[in-house]
């Protein structure tokens, strides 16, 4: 046995538990959560605080026999997360602490005279200033397109005409902390699955927006597949629904919101309808979004699950929508707190 990997283990598994409990916990409520002794869990919460990870900040209820009030376990909001999200007229931003819980966020302009380089050059310098009064632990960059995020490439995005496009050195220049990059639809399921619903184990998000400037229609999708998100060798996983979207054949405005035209809606639907037998899905997710009506799609994929249930016993899938406002740019958090509680930026380097 491995001292050190349990070790580091059982400290991932105290701050997991701090980090997605709906309520604050005290060292006992913690060591009684994760079955782990009061010392090893007392031991593990006095190096998070030695860190500036965590702190004891309150006292809690006394237990039915009295006696003295338990001291709860809360986040440091000086350590942060940060979250970045681009589309070609809008660049928004996000600060929270580690649970996910928003400090800041705002809009950043992009020059539309510059090119796709140097306003994230520029960006990316604002961000540096903003975060001056924290400490970053990990960022994260949500681009709409293709991408490798182990390279830091992306691979294709229409709305910037990008292809092949590296910026990992352009990160390194700029933020010295773990940091990645993921595209939208995908960053929007995990945000669904951090946020929303943590039980749904298969699904697929559904990601529909609208470039109102253009009057183009991109269209994304996020597989989860027990619990973990599907990319493929070459990261195409997502694009099961790929069209030409140009306004011309997809949607069309009435009374200020747009909807899917009837011929682009059947498509779609047929193709959803393919995947969601085939990989069984137990939901379709789609983006909450004011500037859409997807009340006649969700009525046909409502009948087509129909359909499906009545020859094949035993097949369901629910469509919902998600709840959360901007979720690609909550994903930018989801996927950074998706990777703490697999270990993937180790606790013992948060300092």
């Amino acid at each position: 046995m491995n001292i050190t990997n349990v070790s580091e283990n059982n400290k991932t598994e105290v701050l997991n538990t701090i980090i997605h409990s709906k309520t604050l916990l005290s060292r006992a409520e913690i060591s009684r959560k994760l079955n782990l002794n009061k010392a090893t869990v007392s031991r593990i919460i006095n190096e998070l605080i030695a860190e500036n990870i965590v702190y004891e900040f309150k006292k809690g209820d006394s237990t039915i026999k009295g006696g003295k009030k338990p001291l709860l376990i809360d986040v440091n909001n000086k350590n942060i997360l940060i979250g970045l999200s681009v589309r070609k007229y809008k660049y928004e931003y996000i600060f929270t602490n580690i649970r996910g819980d928003r400090l800041i966020s705002d809009n950043y302009t992009p020059d539309q005279t510059l090119s796709f380089n140097e306003n994230l050059k520029k960006f990316f310098k604002f961000i540096t200033k903003k975060y001056s009064d924290f400490t970053p632990l990990a960022g994260s960059l949500v681009v709409p397109g293709i991408v490798d995020s182990n390279q830091g490439t992306i691979l294709y995005s229409g709305e910037f005409d990008l292809t092949n496009f590296n910026i990992s050195s352009t990160i390194k220049k700029y933020f010295h902390f773990p940091f990645f990059l993921e595209n939208d639809a995908n960053a929007s399921a995990i945000a669904f699955k951090i946020f929303e619903n943590s039980s749904l184990n298969n699904f697929i998000f559904l990601l529909l927006r609208v470039d109102t400037k253009k009057k183009i229609l991109y269209t994304g999708a996020g597989i989860v597949l027990n619990k973990t998100l599907i990319k493929g060798d070459n990261n195409f996983a997502g694009e099961f629904i790929l069209f030409d979207t140009s306004a011309n054949n997809t949607i069309i405005l009435k009374n200020n919101q747009w909807y899917l035209k009837n011929t682009f809606e059947e498509e779609l639907l047929k193709k959803l309808s393919h995947v969601i037998f085939f990989l069984n899905t137990s939901a379709i997710i789609i983006n909450n979004s004011d500037e859409f009506n997807f009340d006649s799609l969700i009525k046909k994929l409502n009948n087509e699950i129909s359909r499906l249930k009545r020859i094949y016993t035993g097949f369901d899938t629910d469509i919902i929508i998600a709840k959360t406002d901007r979720i690609h740019l909550k994903g930018s958090i989801a996927l950074l707190i998706d990777k703490i509680t697999a270990n993937q930026i180790p606790v013992s380097q948060k300092k």
